[in-house]
């Protein structure tokens, strides 16, 4: 969330779903040495300064076809094309994305055009560096033809499949836009330091006047939007921490399957359909309150070390560092420790993060008895609980 200025886990991004219309755009991306332009859907119109790569399916089959006549019909928002124009495109979905009358010249697997060339739609947003797969086609098996043009803008940075999708071919992974949710300097001269979401309208105009825009319309979709601040969020890829919940994941379900759920749809349907799908948690919070994530680095070896006790930290920590007040920040911060893998004499310092603040809440059974340091005889008699009442969104909160 740029307004908030951290990062949040799936449950979280899940609480907020709004139904939003915005332009989504179909654009036209110039081959290299050919005439024709492979058509593209996005909804998302900011992403396209960062796209890297197009990512079509082997066996789906696409057209070549070229437009002879001018549009049929009313023709919505802006763009166009010329007679005699080329463009490339599943063939289940020509109906419903040309509006121009047009002749089939060609059909093919999309296998055909994997590695063709194309030219970048902002040639100085992205540095190349040694990619060699940059602004080509690339197979991907998430391509489908139920909606768009059975071509898939590829932004690396920017979207779940995006990005593995370019982890596994080697697209550039570089950012357009900062974790302020505004695009970085160089990014293109009418764009750079202003808000994502500002820039739509700006970049479908730039897009239209080099020729690159086919047609926009307005879509209506589900959008995720931040549950404090009622802003839409930002795919965006950053480093973070995670609990491996899919590690544990028949063991929670197994778990689910022994509590009476009131109603009982609660546990089979809201809890139960989330842990089926669940995904590893993203605990770490860009913020400044909260309970610190108790891992520090080494400065010299990169040895990561997590701390598991008041104790344990300052039988670590090195002369110059103070004890802390408390074990929020900046306290915290300040504490430094001797590098605990062996031979090294490296300072380790503490990650800057803190605790999602549904991992503080899923820990309120045994923290409350400072468990499993003291206590252990209070903790055992009083867990598990025997009835706890909520609101139904906290099904996917602390609980």
């Amino acid at each position: 969330c740029p307004q908030t200025g951290t990062s949040y886990s799936t449950h979280e991004v899940s609480l907020g779903y709004k139904e939003v219309a915005e332009p989504a755009v179909y654009i036209k991306f110039q081959l290299v040495d050919d005439a024709a332009s492979i058509l593209a859907w996005t909804t998302t119109p900011w992403t396209l300064p960062g796209n890297v790569g197009l990512a079509v399916g082997s066996d789906v089959k696409y057209c070549r076809v070229r437009i002879t006549e001018p549009p049929s019909g009313n023709w919505e928002g802006r763009g166009s094309s010329e007679v005699g124009e080329e463009l490339i495109l599943a063939k289940d979905l020509l109906s419903d994305v040309l509006r121009h009358q047009v002749e089939v010249i060609e059909e093919f697997s999309g296998s055909e055009i994997v590695g063709k060339a194309y030219n970048p739609l902002f040639p100085d947003a992205i540095d190349r560096g040694d990619s060699d797969t940059a602004w080509t086609v690339v197979p991907a098996d998430f391509v489908t033809t139920t909606d768009g043009t059975g071509v898939v803008h590829t932004a690396v940075m920017y979207g779940e499949d995006d990005y593995a999708l370019g982890m596994e071919v080697g697209f550039p992974a570089q950012h357009t836009v900062g974790m302020d949710g505004k695009f970085i300097g160089g990014t293109h001269d009418s764009l750079d330091g202003r808000y994502v979401k500002d820039c739509d309208s700006d970049i479908i105009n730039l897009l239209e006047q080099n020729g690159r825009l086919y047609r926009e319309h307005i879509y209506t979709h589900d959008y995720p939007h931040c549950w404090r601040t009622d802003h839409p969020l930002l795919y965006y890829a950053m480093d973070s921490w995670f609990v491996r919940m899919t590690a544990v994941k028949d063991k929670i379900i197994k778990y689910n399957s022994e509590v009476e759920w009131a109603p009982e749809w609660t546990g089979t349907g809201r809890v139960g359909e989330w842990l089926r799908n669940i995904k590893d948690w993203a605990i770490s919070r860009e913020r400044y309150w909260g309970t610190p994530i108790p891992v520090w680095i080494c400065q010299d070896c990169d040895h990561e070390h997590c701390i598991g006790s008041i104790e344990e930290m300052n039988s670590m920590k090195t002369d110059s560092s103070p004890s802390p007040k408390e074990l929020h920040r900046p306290y915290v911060d300040d504490v430094k420790l001797h590098c605990s893998n062996e031979g090294c004499k490296g300072e380790m310092v503490r990650e800057p993060y803190v605790m999602d603040c549904w991992f503080d809440s899923g820990c309120a059974s045994f923290a409350q008895w400072h468990y499993p340091f003291e206590n252990e005889d209070k903790f055992k008699g009083s867990f598990p609980v025997d009835y706890i009442c909520e609101a139904v969104d906290q099904t996917r909160g602390w609980f």
